[in-house]
């Protein structure tokens, strides 16, 4: 090889060795790197939504949508509910296939409830039915469930509902917030009466209420003993069962 093309060859092979060893690598946009596995984790939310929904009404498709993509699998799936259990603060969240539809504040589809521990007095639930009827409160069970077409709406109906519980509302004041941030919330706005409970977690909140069976002169007899018997087994076994856990 004459001094010419050896010299030639050196030229060529460093213009390639700048064009690629040397070359700057691109610096990753972060922003565009979490968009993209956002994007990612959403369209595999959705293909599993509809998997487990096919068939259901398009609002309980949505609310799955959301909630796989924030919470993960369902921990029960049966032929009309998707159930999430024990994501605190909520003790149930649960996706119906079965949908009534409600025009307060505005024409909706209830998909989602949400289900709390909440010990309520009696003095107001009259004010709570007036307020909101996808609120219910469970005497019994000492629990407060909320219907709505999706999370926030029902973090605020129990916010407010919280609020009429304890006089720091009345319910037509309820009514009127509850108007003003759905259309706020429908407009991308975002408050703290919707994106998170505004009161302390409850324990003890079931109440069994009192018996009647020795204030009725007809409540006696074998009957009456065997049904009260049973059920006292049974409250003994769900307390045992409840303290193993």
């Amino acid at each position: 090889m004459n001094k010419t093309n050896l010299a030639l060859t050196l030229a060529v092979a460093g213009v390639l060795t700048s064009c690629s060893v040397f070359k700057p690598k691109q610096e990753v946009n972060p922003n565009q790197s979490a968009g993209v596995q956002t994007e990612a984790k959403n369209k595999d939310a959705f293909e599993r939504a509809t998997k487990l929904t096919a068939g259901w009404p398009q609002s309980s498709i949505v609310a799955a949508k959301d909630l796989i993509t924030k919470y993960g699998e369902p921990t029960e799936v049966t032929s009309d509910r998707l159930i999430w259990r024990n994501f605190a603060p909520f003790k149930e969240i649960i996706v119906h296939k079965n949908l009534y539809s409600s025009y307060f504040p505005l024409l909706h589809q209830n998909a989602v409830e949400h289900v709390i521990d909440y010990k309520a007095s009696s003095d107001r639930i009259t004010n709570v039915w007036n307020y909101n009827g996808s609120v219910v409160l469970n005497r019994t069970q000492g629990e407060m469930s909320s219907y709505g077409p999706n999370e926030e709406m029902n973090i605020l109906s129990m916010n407010l509902t919280h609020k009429i519980m304890s006089g720091e509302l009345s319910e037509d004041r309820a009514k009127v917030i509850h108007g003003q941030e759905t259309l706020d919330f429908l407009n991308g706005e975002r408050s703290e009466l919707t994106q998170s409970l505004m009161f302390g977690s409850q324990i003890n909140t079931a109440d069994a209420g009192e018996p009647v069976t020795d204030k009725i002169r007809w409540a006696t007899g074998s009957k009456v003993e065997n049904l009260t018997k049973q059920a006292q087994e049974e409250d003994r076994g769900r307390n045992k069962k409840k303290y193993r856990k």
